[in-house]
């Protein structure tokens, strides 16, 4: 996973305003990529949630509605998620075949 493949997807995923790839197990952010800056403490809690609905046995991926638009989790291989952050009335279809490149294994020794 590369910086520039997270900033690839987030651009190609209508309304995302903020991707951001997480180690489960780890209980970190790896990467991020949004249009504007999110405090720490909102990945934080991003991750947190991303790890409670995944432990509690919740199938990928997981799109919650909310009034500010949607939040959207989507587990990869390996302990690592995707959540991201989607505007008010975003599409979400397609969603899952974008994160499949972002889990994708990269070559040339990134």
């Amino acid at each position: 996973m590369t910086r520039p493949t997270l900033a690839d997807f987030r651009k190609a995923q209508p309304g995302c305003e903020l991707a951001a790839l997480v180690d489960l197990g780890a209980r970190t952010v790896l990467l991020t990529d949004s249009a504007v800056r999110h405090a720490q403490e909102h990945l934080d809690a991003l991750e947190r949630e991303a790890r409670q609905l995944f432990e509690a046995g919740a199938l990928s991926p997981v799109i919650i509605a909310g009034p500010r638009g949607l939040r959207v989790f989507l587990r990869g291989e390996g302990g690592e998620a995707l959540c991201c952050l989607l505007a008010p009335g975003a599409d979400v279809s397609g969603i899952t075949q974008r994160a499949a490149a972002v889990f994708a294994p990269q070559g040339g020794g990134e």
